[in-house]
């Protein structure tokens, strides 16, 4: 096992444990701890099984396996854009909702 392999699962042990730690204090659900699990042990796999990449390249027909994991992340990364600028604009729709009844409960208090 190379330095670098070994540097890696620890981060992924410490993101590991910190996933359990936030199912446990009910801070993500249990879909989010579901898909982060599978993501992080992917990247366990990957980190420690390099060739297997290479297999699902190869089953793909893409040339490298380092090229199959660039793509996956390029879209994870952008379904991830996509979903908070969703969440980022709901969050601001009840934002301006909560001011404007505030407003509206002052202004009547008021009078």
């Amino acid at each position: 096992m190379l330095f670098v392999q070994f540097l890696i699962d620890l981060v992924i042990i410490f993101f590991v444990v910190n996933l359990f730690l936030k199912l446990r204090q009910n801070k993500i659900n249990f879909g989010s701890f579901i898909f982060w699990l599978i993501l992080w042990v992917a990247a366990a796999i990957l980190v420690n099984w390099p060739e297997s990449s290479s297999f699902v390249a190869r089953i793909l027909g893409v040339g490298r396996g380092v090229d199959v994991v660039i793509y996956f992340s390029i879209i994870l990364l952008f379904y991830f854009i996509f979903y908070l600028t969703i969440k980022l604009r709901r969050t601001e729709k009840e934002i301006t909702d909560l001011v404007r009844k505030i407003s509206f409960l002052e202004d009547k208090a008021t009078k």
